[in-house]
């Protein structure tokens, strides 16, 4: 009885610990100023006040524009805290709190730009950019501390290079202490991870290095198009951190490495040959990946999201496992898990409405596309929704996170 009991007093604890994870419910997305709320658990359009946005029946609201990096995090309530589209970070009143500059305006159309939350110090949130075009800058952090200036928020220390050249990937999880972050970066003209542990002191400047993989270059010939080089595409960690999948879009190729959240080491590399990929995510099991390929910036005619299947056998089984799950564009596909059950795409240039795959974790078409999941309506302050937010990979696990709680404690009962 009393085994009984405690086990069901931890699986109350640890349920209620889940359903307080709100941390990736504000996505203010890639384009011109598109916010999205899950606070409800389904998406919903988020107007901004009018002293934000002015008319904004008749143009832009303009409190938020990037290429392609958007990034957003809130704290454990569902408060939004910072967004960025990689050279401007906002604050939760929308108010512009670090703007780069137009010397480094590239950094807005990168693949990739993150933020995520300074172990031990839930005032205190690192941003972390990366070059598009001029990889010889590197990856840059900023720290900011949301109370500072009378709660507004603030820059803690100037911008930090981590490593340079670098290529325009970044993701980060969960070390296995469930308390420290991996920040996992890519070098330029290389095939050379760098896992960077985030600790209550800050960024160790000693990474831990995995030297494995296809080396990120140009591609040869270089590519008519000028974009599509191999610093580009999304790089992801699957919600549990065991696995990163990545797409290098100038070489076609997309791989996956199994990740040690304990050495921060990456083994194991599998490769798919797909032209033109530009945007990766995994179920939220971990068992498929989704491919969002490019057919605006590249010599396709045709353009979809594809679905690979990791448990399909061997090598050669898997690659034979892929199959597209949308219908063919002409457009950009981009593709985030949602704080839901739903594995969320846009088409750029195409279609500004948000679909759905709304079984992510089932193979082939039983993944459940819904398009237009959520209408974006002409009258909406926003423009067009062109890419959608990268987000700190564990806020979007489905299991049940916690440590240090009470496994150990002593319990009486009368």
């Amino acid at each position: 009885m009393f085994r009984y009991i405690l086990l069901s007093l931890l699986l109350t604890f640890q349920l209620s610990v889940a359903k307080g994870q709100h941390e990736a419910d504000n996505w203010i997305c890639g384009g011109h100023d598109t916010y999205i709320k899950f606070s409800t658990g389904n998406p919903v359009l988020y107007t901004p006040p009018p002293g934000i946005c002015g008319l904004w029946e008749q143009a832009y609201c303009d409190f938020f524009f990037t290429g392609y990096c958007a990034s957003s995090i809130s704290d454990s309530q569902g408060n939004l805290k910072l967004y960025t589209n990689g050279e401007v970070v906002w604050n939760s009143n929308l108010d512009t709190i670090f703007d780069y500059g137009t010397n480094l305006e590239w950094n807005r159309h990168s693949s990739q730009s993150l933020l995520v939350p300074k172990p031990g110090n839930s005032s205190r949130y690192f941003f972390f950019n990366t070059p598009y075009l001029l990889t010889n800058e590197g990856v840059k952090y900023l720290e900011f501390d949301v109370t500072l200036n009378n709660g507004s928020g603030g820059l803690v220390a100037p911008s930090t290079t981590l490593m340079n050249p670098s290529c325009q990937k970044v993701t980060a999880t969960y070390h296995a202490n469930v308390r420290d972050i991996w920040v996992l970066v890519h070098e330029w003209n290389s095939n050379v991870f760098q896992a960077y542990l985030l600790t209550e002191s800050g960024i160790n400047s000693n990474s831990a290095i995995s030297q494995i993989g296809t080396i990120h270059q140009e591609p040869i010939p270089p590519n008519p198009y000028g974009v599509d080089s191999g610093s580009g595409g999304e790089m992801k960690f699957s919600t549990s951190g065991n696995k990163v999948v990545l797409a290098i879009r100038g070489l076609d190729r997309v791989e996956v490495f199994d990740f040690n959240n304990e050495t921060g080491l990456l083994t194991n590399p599998w490769s798919l040959e797909i032209e033109s990929p530009n945007s990766i995510e995994f179920s939220h099991d971990g068992t498929l990946i989704y491919i969002g390929t490019d057919g605006h910036w590249s010599s396709l005619d045709t353009a979809s999201v594809y679905q690979c299947d990791l448990l399909a056998g061997d090598s050669l089984a898997i690659v034979n496992s892929l199959v597209p799950v949308t219908a063919s564009n002409i457009s950009e596909n981009w593709l985030q898990l949602g704080p839901d059950d739903n594995l969320y795409y846009v088409q750029t240039f195409n279609n500004d409405d948000l679909s759905a795959f709304t079984s992510p974790n089932s193979s082939g078409v039983s993944c459940g596309l819904y398009t237009s999941y959520l209408t974006i309506p002409g009258t909406y302050c926003g423009g067009n929704l062109r890419t959608l937010p990268n987000l700190f990979r564990p806020f979007l696990d489905r299991n049940i996170l916690f440590s240090n709680k009470c496994l150990g404690d002593t319990c009486m009962l009368n």
